[in-house]
């Protein structure tokens, strides 16, 4: 008996049976993509009011005017403008070459605002021509003085005799070339002490206000 139940014993071995083990699910999360809907952009609508006719008018004459009324005072503007630079020109002294050249008498005019001179010479006269030389050295400014007229005596008589008859009408003698007439006085031949009378009786005679001219003079006696 014995023998029996440590038979029973050895063959009885426990078995133990594996757990069968279940596959996880795997749970997918699924993603909602939500679309975004582009705002409306409401655009208002600007009603403009509509006016009246009369008063359409009357706006574009009131721009009409303030339009005129611009360009005119631009004009004004402009002619100002001009009007100060011709007065400018006109109080600049010119420049002006005297020069020994043949003049006719005929030529001569009389103005109010200038004094005339009278300026007779020999071709080939060497004091006439320092003479010529010593007048464009003067300041700019004694160009607006004097109108200068010049005639050659040597070779032309009718001026030799014009020369003769102004001599007269002052009571000079005949002493000489150059023979220059600045109102009633008269210089003959050139240095440089005559030269600076003769600027000085330029400027002298210019600022008379009753200006003499021998020559005008003597064509009213003739």
């Amino acid at each position: 008996m014995k023998e029996e139940t440590k038979e029973k014993k050895t063959t009885t071995k426990k078995t133990t049976t594996p757990k069968k083990t279940t596959p996880k699910k795997t749970t997918t999360k699924k993603t909602t993509t939500t679309k975004k809907t582009p705002k409306k952009t409401v655009v208002k609508e600007v009603v403009k009011e509509e006016l009246p006719k009369e008063e359409v008018v009357q706006v574009e004459n009131k721009q009409e005017k303030k339009e005129l009324i611009i360009v005119g005072v631009l004009l004004c503007v402009i002619f100002i403008v001009i009007a100060i630079l011709l007065m400018v020109l006109a109080a600049k002294p010119k420049e002006v070459e005297r020069v020994l050249v043949e003049q006719d008498p005929k030529q001569v005019a009389f103005k109010q605002d200038k004094l005339n001179v009278y300026l007779f010479y020999g071709d080939g006269c060497p004091h006439c021509e320092q003479l010529i030389e010593f007048l464009n050295t003067l300041p700019k400014k004694y160009n607006n003085y004097y109108d200068l007229y010049t005639f050659e005596v040597w070779y032309d008589q009718n001026n030799n005799k014009l020369m003769r008859n102004l001599l007269a009408e002052l009571d000079k003698p005949d002493a000489g070339l150059p023979c220059i007439f600045i109102g009633d006085q008269v210089f003959n031949g050139y240095t440089e002490e005559i030269g600076q009378e003769i600027k000085k009786a330029l400027k002298e005679e210019y600022l008379l206000a009753q200006r003499f001219d021998v020559y005008k003079q003597y064509k009213e006696k003739a």
